[in-house]
């Protein structure tokens, strides 16, 4: 589902109609789809969108209204989680078992999968139903959605409404920087959290330039998809160390994270420096001139 402003609409019906259509989304996908794990992974990535948006609209509707936005969808999404994040590591594992070619790591992950397999199923088991989770999650995102038509939307001004995407961009920055120095996972996983905001956010505002905001929200969701592989192995290393995986880390399997975790941080680095090039205050009044140009309520100086 593709939710974006519209030109024949104002920045509060916009708003309130892509929140509505978002909380929509994740009900539809938590009460339709047949496959239930399928549907709580497609309802966290819905849960990102709306946080991306509750973000962009924070100093509009001030602390109390995103925070408790903000908290309540996180929440949601949080309850759903454990599940979720045993599959994560499966599907980590078998993107390892598609790409590599090695015959000797291909034998080490056959049994890793195998025991993460069997830990998905004890979780499942001993977690209260799924089919309750789901049920608990879909009264709390419709308890929600009656409030986003409250949402104190008043200023149709893009540097009131939008100035979010500002502190955004500058998180990323801030983030990105901090990653560099560091080299810690953590901390680039931080940098991949704000990169997907940003890219969220541009895409809700694709049409106000579609040729020059498509190009910047590819490179943001090659961005992200570079950090979330590298988060991934590294979540999976862990899974050894922290016990979670009832094995030592096979040495050779131990370098292959350690090498790819190498270049995953490189090809971020050199997309990263591109794609926060600018600063800040350029940014932001480069995406206010794009709002104004599309409303057309920027006025056109001739030099």
């Amino acid at each position: 589902m593709s939710v974006k402003f519209e030109n024949s609409k104002d920045a509060k019906t916009n708003i309130y109609e892509i929140a509505d259509e978002l909380n929509q989304e994740m009900v539809y996908k938590l009460t339709e789809y047949e496959d239930k794990h399928a549907a709580v992974h497609e309802t966290r990535k819905a849960i990102k969108k709306f946080r991306a948006l509750i973000r962009l609209i924070k100093y509009e509707v001030g602390p109390i209204c995103y925070s408790q936005e903000n908290i309540h969808y996180r929440d949601v999404g949080r309850e759903m989680s454990e599940l979720r994040d045993a599959s994560a590591l499966i599907e980590t594992v078998d993107k390892l078992i598609e790409s590599v070619e090695d015959k000797e790591l291909l034998e080490i992950l056959a049994p890793v999968k195998k025991e993460l397999e069997d830990k998905r199923d004890e979780i499942a088991k001993a977690q209260t139903s799924l089919s309750k989770i789901i049920e608990k999650a879909v009264i709390e995102l419709k308890a929600a959605q009656k409030r986003i038509y409250t949402w104190p939307i008043e200023s149709e001004k893009f540097q009131d409404w939008a100035f979010g995407l500002a502190k955004t961009y500058k998180n990323g920055i801030e983030t990105m920087q901090l990653a560099f120095e560091t080299q810690n996972a953590h901390n680039f996983h931080e940098w991949r959290k704000q990169v997907k905001y940003l890219w969220n956010q541009l895409l809700f505002l694709e049409d106000t330039w579609p040729v020059m905001q498509a190009g910047i929200t590819a490179e943001l969701s090659n961005l992200s998809s570079i950090l979330g592989d590298e988060h991934d192995l590294n979540v999976l290393k862990e899974a050894f160390e922290n016990g979670y995986i009832n094995m030592e880390i096979p040495v050779l399997l131990d370098k292959f994270i350690d090498d790819k975790t190498k270049q995953f941080r490189e090809e971020a680095t050199y997309l990263g420096l591109r794609i926060y090039a600018e600063s800040t205050n350029s940014f932001f009044k480069k995406n206010k001139v794009y709002w104004g140009v599309y409303k057309g309520i920027e006025p056109i100086k001739t030099v």
